[in-house]
């Protein structure tokens, strides 16, 4: 799969400190974006993000498992972090500044999900779309 243009997506949303898309079940890194594009660690922040959102999926997915895990919230100190499914095999962590109401970073995180999945149908092949796709699923 190509790169997505997160920037682009992330244009607007309030509070928005970062993204990462990882692939799933794995929850390995594929891309990252932050608001302070600073790149000093980035990659190993998005790693143990990674991490973490697969240990909590594993464990849910243990304690409960019929159930189909699409969505987790974390809420921690200094950041709200939400995983949402974008497609097959891709899931998004949008990681929001703690002072946003979760109410409200719990939809803010849906419509980014819903906006990846629209870019990617808009502009990868890979992702069933093409250049020339003027309509999304």
């Amino acid at each position: 799969m190509k790169n997505i243009d997160l920037q682009e997506i992330a244009v607007g949303i309030p509070k928005l400190t970062g993204l990462l898309l990882v692939t799933l079940p794995d929850c390995l890194p594929y891309q990252a974006w932050t608001a302070t594009d600073t790149e000093d660690g980035a990659e190993e922040a998005a790693a143990h993000l990674g991490i973490l959102v697969r240990t909590v999926r594993e464990r849910a997915a243990a304690r409960w498992p019929a159930a189909t895990i699409k969505q987790i919230t974390l809420e921690m100190a200094e950041s709200l972090v939400l995983l949402r499914d974008v497609d097959e095999g891709f899931g998004l962590v949008c990681q929001f500044d703690a002072s946003l109401p979760i109410g409200m970073a719990r939809v803010l995180a849906a419509e980014t999900a819903a906006g990846v999945r629209a870019w990617a149908w808009r502009n990868l092949e890979s992702w069933g779309g093409s250049a020339t796709m003027d309509d999304t699923p």
